[in-house]
């Protein structure tokens, strides 16, 4: 039993109601009704009558609730028990590699020398994981990366900045192609996110702003990589204004209107709030 995802289990039992509580959690309805039959199992009983109306406690279900109850506080307990002795005047924040965010923090630090910042640079899979086991504070990463965040009970994000997108291509792939839509059509998009999912949203609306979309897409590692393969006219790529290539001369920008937008997120644990990432989270809330 996982005791950080038991949150699901008691919103079940208080909504009276697996799509509800589902929705509250941030997670799938199947996602919970496999969450509530996994417990069943493992406690070979049935915790819920199922009805056409919702779900309600079974006697089993009532027990399990009560003693499920005390299990996560004395859980929430010993985490604050064991965040006395943290060092309460440092704040341990994840950031995406592929997405360097950084004159937000700059101006955390002036205003805030007291708290000493320590950053880790890793993947979106990677900075989670660390997130949940809170070996960090918080993580900031782009909402299409945000593949498992909501299925993990206790995690919480808030918009931090909306960044337009523009297209981008460089001046010598677009005089070669003769046109923006013989561009799209002959080139590949390059990307930093392997997520299927986005790559079709981009060619679903590619298709509706210009008629045309891509059918080649290469993935890499690091916006280095991004740029240096637009620099040589390899393909093009959706970037947002922190992105651009610093020697703008070189490339063409059009921009793509409200469709797309990255949205970076502050994302953190509930279950490991201390004073600095509540400092933090105030910051950002007056300066966004």
């Amino acid at each position: 039993m996982d005791i950080q995802k038991l949150d699901y289990f008691f919103c079940a039992a208080d909504t009276g109601n697996f799509t509800q509580a589902a929705k509250q959690c941030q997670i799938a309805q199947t996602t919970m009704s496999k969450y509530i039959a996994n417990l069943e199992d493992e406690f070979g009983c049935s915790l819920f009558i199922r009805t056409n109306k919702g779900c309600e406690l079974t006697a089993d279900g009532r027990r399990f609730y009560r003693h499920a109850k005390k299990l996560s506080a004395g859980y929430t307990e010993l985490l604050r028990v064991m965040n006395r002795a943290e060092d309460h005047s440092e704040l341990k924040l994840g950031i995406d590699g592929l997405h360097l965010y950084i004159d937000i923090l700059k101006d955390f630090e002036e205003k805030r020398p007291d708290i000493r910042l320590r950053i880790q640079i890793g993947t979106s899979a990677e900075l989670t994981q660390k997130l949940l086991h809170q070996e960090l504070h918080a993580v900031l990463i782009p909402d299409v990366l945000l593949t498992d965040i909501g299925k993990s009970s206790g995690l919480k994000c808030e918009n931090l900045l909306v960044a337009p997108d523009s297209l981008v291509f460089s001046k010598a792939a677009l005089n070669r192609a003769g046109s923006t839509e013989n561009a799209i059509r002959s080139l590949p998009f390059i990307t930093k996110s392997a997520d299927p999912a986005y790559h079709e949203f981009c060619r679903e609306h590619l298709r509706a702003a210009y008629g045309v979309s891509f059918e080649k897409v290469t993935v890499i590692g690091s916006q280095t990589d991004q740029n240096s393969l637009l620099r040589l006219s390899q393909g093009f790529s959706i970037l947002t204004d922190t992105e651009f290539p610093s020697d703008r001369d070189e490339f063409v920008f059009l921009p793509l209107g409200t469709d797309f937008r990255e949205v970076l997120q502050i994302v953190y644990n509930t279950r490991h709030m201390t004073p600095p990432l509540k400092i933090l989270l105030q910051f950002i809330s007056a300066n966004r």
